[in-house]
């Protein structure tokens, strides 16, 4: 007797196999989306953080609050500048909050600085 196509149980493992792999497939793909947007996420927060912390540099402030403007709408700020162990300086921090991710930014502002660059006042 001549066999001509698969077994039942054939297909069935074959059927078996690529599922498997197509699951692992698609896992990995949604995970490493989840992960790029995450990292999105953090290098936008990054970025605004340092935004305001370097305008705030030639600033004189103690406590600020906001939201950013769009297309950033989704981002708020909370800036805290409090005096250092240094006499004439102080800790300028920038907390940048923003789709479910916190970054924060911590520096010394020399008093009498009217910006980064070190151009006195």
């Amino acid at each position: 007797m001549k066999k001509n196509g698969f077994t039942l149980l054939e297909v069935l493992i074959s059927i078996a196999i690529i599922g498997g792999l197509l699951y692992t497939v698609i896992y990995t793909i949604t995970n490493h989306l989840a992960i790029l947007e995450r990292h999105k996420t953090i290098t936008v927060a990054v970025m605004l953080a340092r935004e305001k912390y370097y305008t705030i540099m030639g600033s004189v402030m103690t406590e600020s609050k906001g939201h950013f403007e769009e297309p950033y709408g989704a981002f708020r700020y909370d800036i805290k500048e409090t005096g250092a162990s240094i006499e004439g300086t102080s800790v300028v921090e920038v907390i940048v909050q923003g789709e479910g991710e916190e970054v924060t930014i911590k520096g010394y502002k020399r008093r009498g600085i009217s910006n980064y660059n070190g151009d006195e006042e």
